[in-house]
């Protein structure tokens, strides 16, 4: 399961994300998560893939990343060489990490890289309205991941206030709202909202969100006013008690 937050600025982590990665682990899945866009995060799993052939001699793995990095991206010779020497030349590994070398750059030049990296359920968040453009990328780069189109999960709170326009910019229809009952997702009784977030998720990346140390709760969930200015009545459109008082 691969969880996406476009790479816009924000202040909070993803609630929703990490709520919906407890979901997948208390199913036994693997989860992902990162901020950006999908074809950079593919690129640095087939990069990752490679790194445990240099581990051992010496090797400073940073430098290694460096390397496999300007060869994928820029096929820039110089790091191919280098990568060459820094193996340990061992016939049969050699030619297999050249080949793979050599397939993955193909693939980034012909943007085929989706073809070597793919995910059962990929899941983006939004956030506000403003992130349009940035959001609209980050969905429409993470289609050709996902193994099923139709696992391809877009919801928070751009997606609930504009379901319509979103659909019809990504043909993806947008989740609407909290995922505050059963069988939304998949064909089970477990209420994902009422689940507590997953906190370790955020040191999978390295963006650092101004509140990352904080724990966040909700007393309660929606509101009695219907401000026009406001989303909550929007995505929570009954007022209710979080925590009794």
């Amino acid at each position: 399961i691969l969880l996406i937050e476009p790479p816009y600025r924000n202040k909070y982590p993803p609630i929703g994300l990490m709520k919906i990665s407890s979901y997948h682990k208390s199913l036994g899945d693997k989860v992902e998560f990162y901020k950006g866009n999908v074809s950079d995060y593919g690129q640095n799993k087939l990069i990752e893939s490679l790194v445990p052939y240099f581990i051992g001699n010496g090797n400073n793995i940073f430098k290694v990343k460096e390397h496999l990095r300007n060869y994928i991206t820029k096929g820039n010779p110089n790091s191919l060489e280098l990568l060459y020497n820094l193996l340990s030349h061992d016939s049969n590994t050699t030619s297999l990490v050249i080949k793979k070398l050599k397939l993955y750059r193909k693939a980034k030049i012909q943007s085929r890289i989706h073809e070597l990296v793919q995910w059962d359920r990929i899941y983006v968040t939004s956030l506000f309205t403003f992130y349009w453009d940035i959001t609209v990328k980050t969905i429409k780069d993470a289609k050709p991941y996902v193994m099923d189109i139709d696992e391809l999960k877009v919801g928070g709170v751009m997606a609930s206030l504009i379901p319509r326009e979103i659909e019809e910019e990504t043909n993806i229809k947008p989740i609407e709202g909290l995922l505050d009952s059963s069988r939304i997702l998949d064909d089970n009784d477990i209420i994902i909202d009422d689940l507590p977030p997953d906190y370790l998720i955020l040191d999978q990346i390295d963006y650092d969100y101004p509140a990352k140390n904080s724990y966040i709760t909700f007393m309660t969930k929606g509101c009695t006013r219907t401000c026009s200015f406001c989303a909550v009545p929007k995505i929570e459109p009954t007022f209710r008690e979080q925590i009794s008082t």
